[in-house]
């Protein structure tokens, strides 16, 4: 399914950019709602060719985007070369063309870069141009990088003269490009100088020398060597008939075209110890390339396929050419460098060892053609974890919940990073709060996580916590932004929590992922970080991931020096990926799943290689001395974090955390875990408990007994995204099932394999609300069959020989060895379902079939719940067929079942021999106990039905409400939802009440008594709707607490009281066509109005009323008197008589003010002294004496 979006198109204009724009911002499908705010950050350097949305995160960002430097990028490495278009680095940045390297690595502890350094270069040639006359000081002098154009792994980038515009090179480079291709304009030819002006050596293609001026149309150059002996070969190649000018020491070489064909290509051939053979090798690749040098590299496009059904993702690089020359000695295609990651899992053919290149992301292999393929095999995502915790464990597992059980899913910070962390915390705990059986923690923890994504989701103008779009670049920033999200950094951690959340979210309450509600909100996240769609009006095609280098980047600008672009965090990538994936899960969209399992794949893949360096091939043989890095640049990986503290714990835990169920590629190698684990622990620093939880997860991959051993002994709290109860959890998952088999796949969309002492577990989890699937097992070597099993909706089924099952659902389920059954309901239900005792049924009336259940709930059940009850491998009775079996409610009352059946479709999938495998659907609209019988075809004697309508009085429509059936002939009762019409079974002779009851109605009559007949009964209810009456008591503007109202109802003659309070407010149910008396009661006031009279016809219906002080009441007020709030009113004394005394001290028995009245009535004191200044803020105490009585009190004055 794509994301339907509806377009506001408006125009503004970019100040920053000094022109206008007309752009469509995407509205969310749904009640999603976003707000509008654009990144500081600058895309300025960029032709009419690059328009919106723009690219970020990419490993060519710096040559385009701002940053604090200058106005040319930053060293690039798409491997094996690396590019700079600041031609002066580490002085005054300058742009003479763009500089070309291939440099060596250097290492330390912990670091291993590029080498930079004068004696041994990062740079060998610097690719420029000259304009006539052709002088050195007619080089071409750029003003700044420009970015021209862009594919899925290739730049173009122009250098164009500051002076004159009609003056440029383009340049075109790529991840894995061999050749830089590049076309030069009218009146500026080329220019090839040597890095530091070091001598070069310069030969043909039969590897004599070249010097002075010839006419050719290719050259292979020799650097000189550095400070350890290495040379490097590049070769230049151009239009026939060129002339080349070699200077002296070959550290200039100048071009001239000899038509209008206007182009050149470098090609990087070999570097090394400076020999006869290496010179040899260069020749003979030199000449090998020559083929291929000529066909310019236009577009680069990466497509991919997840082949579900024997989990593997292929994934397609094409490379499209131009050819500049053909005929013979000229071949269709090119050449190619394929990274670590794509060659170990290639079929490619690919060149001999001589071609390799070495690199920071280690040996680079060298193939043709014009595209290859590589295959990832997908060892499953799980949503959650499937643990039954026994008995002997649950006292400490509720220990652990009641840490989190009240948790709010929101955080501290506001920013989306940690918010998101917090939101997936909560995700995390709802799948065990449910298999733990605390459904109301579950239920709060869904509300909880539901109202937080909702205030994320929903922008109403609150000034934090929400999304925002950025009609500058496109994409979303979420509001207040941190770590540099604002510029682009580190969506994919921070979003990835948001859809992980999400979809944990939906799989429990499926209504969050419709369109109509917020599944257009969690689209535009996942649009943001990755988007598939690769012409979206609104968003860059797949913004984090670098398809070719295989993982993401999290830098948004392309690095912010000569380091370049950089990923800290592997692990909450592919936490992200996981989220996409398991988002596609929930909403079964078969795109999202697509695109989640070929980011996971691929980015598994490399970041094994790149960032844990499995293989020890990548930074092995260096004095590097760490398994894996902190931080991955372009230039640079070093063993560091970019935040305190960095510690072993934390530099190696940025590639572990958030360890959900989902990312259990953490655990494919075990061996590598365990050192990996152990190298952590040895070279720990304080505090030495950081991020335990997570490392005891990790532990738990390969030792999860010494993993639950560590945890038990306690003495850490979680990490901030984390909670004990999801770790304890998820350690004992491992203890009970061992370790991650991925020897095995499944054909379904979630499931995993382990094992445990070679003993295998299989595991699969439905995503369908409304069928069971058959999911086969299959062995990745050579597809052999391990076994297939039928796995219900919604639910985990785990089995060791695919014969007995034990099965885990997000819904209420309860099994019996293989047979179960699931209610399809929502959470909020809180329906429950347990094994009951079987209870006696006469055998002449019916054969039962040993599965027995109840079904509770406290509010009784939703009407026509969903439910399904499989019956694997039963035993029939003898004379009786599958097909005749029935679902039934068991009649305490009766001691039969029930007469009237759900409705249901019994569904025999196999019979034979007295066996059948049985599957019924069946609607649910009773609790108590269900059974399975065969009726025999012999009618039980004196059963009746009592029948009627539960009636809406306000439209005559069917009310849902529970009807509670009290039996008084032996005292049983049992409850039954309907919706309007009821039919209840009753016994001949009993006595029953029943009572119908639903939320926000009253009935009429309340109840119904009678005792069973002869005939069947009926009996009517009529429903009244619940409204609200509401107001408020006033008394001089204020609103008055404390004031008693009464509610009369007239037709019932009864009377409710509800009070006054949050300034004076008050409300009441009351009932459809019902009709009351609202009356004010209090012996200090009086009320305009008296009473009012209401017959309810509306749903809100207002009474205010103003009060006064009642006729010779002595009241003070107002009290606190408050001038900034209340005015120059004063304090008022009423009820006084003529001649009252009034004396007012302050707190110390000062006198402040005395007066005696003149006449009946109220007297007002406006907080002054006798002397008439203003009486200070206070308290002060009154002592008045009027008709023989003495008053007194405290007042209090806040100015």
């Amino acid at each position: 399914m794509t994301l339907k979006t509806k377009k506001i198109i408006f125009a503004f204009a970019v100040i920053i950019f000094f022109r206008a724009v007309s752009l469509s911002v995407p509205v969310p499908e749904g009640k999603g709602k976003i707000g509008f705010y654009n990144s500081p950050m600058s895309h300025s350097r960029t032709t009419s060719n690059v328009s919106f949305p723009y690219p970020s995160n990419k490993w060519f960002g710096s040559i385009f985007t701002s940053h604090n430097y200058h106005l040319y990028s930053f060293a690039m490495t798409p491997s094996p070369m690396t590019v700079n278009l600041n031609t002066n680095p580490g002085n005054a940045a300058q742009g003479n063309g763009y500089l070309l390297g291939y440099p060596s690595l250097t290492a330390s502890a912990d670091k291993i870069s590029y080498s930079s350094s004068q004696s041994s270069p990062r740079y060998f040639a610097r690719i420029s141009g000259l304009k006539a006359p052709y002088g050195y000081a007619d080089e071409l002098y750029t003003a700044g990088g420009l970015l021209d154009g862009y594919s899925d792994w290739s730049a173009t980038f122009l250098c164009r003269d500051r002076i004159d515009e009609t003056k440029w090179i383009k340049t075109t480079i790529g991840r894995g490009f061999i050749f830089t291709y590049n076309e030069y304009s009218q009146g500026l030819k080329p220019l090839i100088v040597s890095y530091y002006d070091r001598a070069n050596t310069v030969f043909d293609r039969s590897g004599a020398q070249i010097t002075g001026n010839s006419q050719r149309d290719c050259i292979l150059v020799k650097t000189s060597p550095d400070s350890n002996g290495r040379v490097i070969y590049y070769a230049v190649f151009a239009p026939a008939d060129t002339s080349f000018s070699v200077s002296a020491n070959a550290s200039r070489i100048e071009m001239s075209f000899a038509a209008d064909e206007r182009y050149l290509s470098a090609a990087l051939i070999t570097a090394g110890q400076d020999s006869e053979s290496l010179k040899n090798n260069a020749v003979a690749i030199f000449n090998e390339y020559y083929q291929y040098a000529y066909n310019f590299i236009t577009d680069t496009k990466v497509s991919y396929s997840f082949d579900k059904d024997n989990a593997g993702v292929t994934t397609v690089f094409n490379f499209t050419t131009q050819a500049k020359r053909a005929g013979a000695g000229f071949s269709s295609g090119t050449v190619f460098a394929l990274f670590p990651h794509q060659w170990k899992n290639s079929a490619a053919v690919l060149k001999p060892d001589s071609y390799n290149f070495r690199t920071l992301k280690g040996t680079l292999k060298v193939g043709s053609g014009s595209s290859f393929t590589t295959q990832h095999k997908f060892c499953g995502i799980m949503p959650n974890l499937t643990y039954e915790v026994p008995e002997s464990l649950k006292s400490a597992m509720q220990t652990y919940i009641n840490y989190d059980r009240y948790f709010t899913a929101q955080s501290e910070e506001p920013d989306t990073y940690y918010s998101g962390k917090a939101l997936a915390k909560a995700a995390n705990l709802i799948p065990i709060l449910h298999q733990f059986g605390d459904i109301d923690a579950r239920n709060r923890m869904i509300e909880n996580l539901k109202a937080q994504l909702r205030l994320w989701y929903t922008y109403t103008g609150q000034p934090q916590r929400y999304f925002a779009y950025d009609s500058n670049w496109g994409g979303l920033i979420g509001r207040p932004y941190n770590f540099g999200s604002e510029n682009y950094a580190d969506h994919h951690f921070h979003y990835g929590y948001f859809i992980y959340a999400s979809a944990i979210l939906a799989l429990f309450d499926p209504s969050f992922a419709d369109a109509s509600e917020y599944k257009g909100m969690v689209d535009l996240l996942v649009k943001d970080i990755q988007n598939h769609k690769r012409n979206d009006a609104d968003f860059p095609f797949l913004r984090h991931f670098d398809v070719y280098e295989g993982h993401s980047w999290a830098n948004g600008a392309g690095g912010g020096d000569d380091r370049g672009i950089d990923q800290e965090s592997s692990s909450e990538s592919m936490n992200a990926w996981a989220g996409i994936y398991l988002w596609g899960l929930a909403c079964k969209n078969r795109e999202l799943m697509d695109l989640g399992a070929y980011g996971y794949t691929t980015e598994y893949e490399a970041s094994k290689e790149y960032f844990f360096d499995m293989s020890g091939e990548i930074y092995g043989g260096t004095p590097y001395a760490h398994k894996g890095v902190g931080i991955l640049w372009e230039n640079e990986a070093v063993y560091n974090l970019h935040f305190e503290p960095r510690i072993s714990q934390t530099i190696k835990g940025i590639q572990v955390l958030p360890l959900t169920p989902s990312m259990l590629y953490l655990g494919y190698n075990t061996d590598y875990a365990r050192a990996y684990y152990g190298e952590m622990l040895a070279t720990a620093g304080f505090p030495l408990n950081t991020w335990k939880d997570i490392w005891l997860r990790y532990k738990a991959l390969f030792d999860a007994p010494g993993a639950l051993n560590d945890f038990s002994a306690g003495g850490f709290i979680a990490e901030q995204g984390s909670s004990l109860a999801y770790s304890y959890h998820f350690i004992n998952f491992f203890n009970a099932y061992g370790s991650v088999d991925t020897g095995f796949f499944s054909d379904g969309e979630s499931f995993c394999v382990m094992n445990k002492s070679g003993q295998r577990n299989y595991i699969a989890f439905n995503n369908s609300a409304d069928s069971y699937k058959t999911v086969v097992f299959k062995s990745f070597a050579g597809g052999a069959l391990a076994g297939s099993m039928s796995v219900p909706p919604m639910t985990t089924a785990v089995t060791k020989d695919f014969v007995e099952f034990k099965y885990d659902s997000l819904r209420t389920m309860h099994s019996q060895g293989n047979s179960h059954v699931i209610l399809m309901d929502s959470y909020s239900d809180k329906n429950t379902v347990k094994a009951a005792v079987i209870p006696p049924i006469n055998e002449l009336y019916y054969k039962s079939i040993p599965f027995v259940f109840s079904v509770n709930s406290p509010g009784g059940l939703s009407a026509n719940t969903k439910a399904y009850v499989k019956l694997p491998d039963i035993s029939i009775p003898s004379g009786y067929a599958a097909d005749q079996i029935k679902l039934a409610v068991y009649n305490p009352q009766t001691r039969l079942p029930e007469s009237v059946y759900p409705h249901q479709n019994i569904i025999v999938e196999a019979e034979n021999a007295g066996k059948a495998t049985v599957l019924i659907e069946a609607s649910l609209t009773k609790t108590g106990i269900y059974v399975v019988v065969i009726p025999t075809g012999v009618q039980p004697p004196g059963l009746k039905i009592i029948r009627g309508f539960l009636r809406n009085a306000k439209d005559s429509s069917g009310v849902e409400a529970a009807m509670r059936i009290y039996n008084s002939s032996d005292n049983s009762e049992t409850s039954e939802v309907f919706n309007g019409i009821y039919e209840i079974e009753v016994i001949k002779g009993a006595s029953y009440t029943i009572k119908p009851s639903a939320r926000h109605f009253i009935f009429e009559p309340e109840s119904y008594s009678f005792t069973v007949g002869d005939s069947d009964l009926s009996k009517d209810f009529a429903a009244f709707a619940e409204y609200e009456l509401g107001g408020k008591v006033s008394f001089n503007g204020r609103g008055l607490n404390k004031i008693n109202i009464s509610i009369y109802d007239i037709a019932a003659g009864s009377t409710r009281t509800v009070v006054t309070a949050d300034g004076g407010k008050y409300k009441a149910a009351v009932y459809y066509a019902k009709s009351y008396i609202v009356t004010p009661v209090s012996a200090e006031y009086d009320f305009t109005s008296e009473f009012m009279r209401f017959d309810i016809q509306s749903s809100f219906l207002y009474a205010d009323f103003l009060a006064r002080v009642a006729s010779g009441r002595f009241v003070v007020y107002p009290n606190p008197y408050k001038p900034s709030k209340h005015g120059n009113i004063g304090i008022t004394f009423t009820g006084l008589k003529s001649g009252a005394e009034i004396k007012i001290y302050n707190i110390a028995g000062e006198l402040v003010f005395d007066k005696k009245t003149s006449t009946d009535g109220g007297y007002t004191w406006y907080a002054e002294n006798n002397s008439g200044y203003q009486a200070g803020s206070g308290v002060y105490v009154y002592y008045i004496k009027s008709d023989g009585k003495t008053r007194k009190g405290k007042i209090a004055v806040e100015r």
